[in-house]
């Protein structure tokens, strides 16, 4: 009888792990290629992106000056993150700094940046930073997004839409 006890108590917390985990399970994050996919992904989009800038590569020299192992903790973050700003309506996508270049030039992010997450929720080529330092708590995360959103377009289901900004 005690053995099963001692066997239940033991088993139980890595259940309650599973649970938490499970929902993060499969969820895919894209990777945006090129220039063209950012524009009509994100840019021309009337949805809300959280674009997570990082360096992909294995190549020492294109690595130089970027904090890999900051990168690739974000990286495994996303998931989570993703989870968490789904039922908000906001996609999580990655972007190679090197594949976009004269995106990530345009958005001042640079190498010594990275990983640089940029949340465009404007119509307008604009985008804030959202800290990085986050992504371990995805409901902080997501409450630095809502308070950047604040004057964005929320449907009843709580989906936010990008603001077209007018000038005047």
């Amino acid at each position: 009888f005690f053995p099963a006890i001692r066997a239940m108590r033991a088993i139980a917390p890595l259940v309650v792990a599973l649970l938490v985990l499970l929902p993060c399970m499969g969820q895919e994050i894209e990777t945006i290629g090129d220039v063209e996919a950012f524009e009509a992904k994100v840019i021309n989009s009337n949805t809300v992106f959280l674009v997570v800038f990082t360096a992909k590569s294995e190549d020492e020299t294109k690595l130089k000056g970027v904090n890999v192992e900051r990168c690739r903790e974000v990286e495994g973050q996303l998931a989570a993150v993703a989870t968490e700003l789904k039922p908000l309506g906001i996609q999580v996508v990655v972007a190679d700094i090197d594949d976009l270049g004269p995106i990530a030039s345009e958005f001042n992010v640079r190498k010594r940046m990275l990983p640089s997450p940029q949340l465009f929720g404007v119509r307008a080529r604009s985008a804030e930073a959202v800290p990085s330092k986050l992504f371990d708590k995805p409901d902080v995360v997501k409450a630095a997004v809502e308070q950047v959103l604040v004057e964005n377009p929320k449907t009843a289901e709580g989906i936010y839409s990008k603001i077209t900004l007018s000038l005047g």
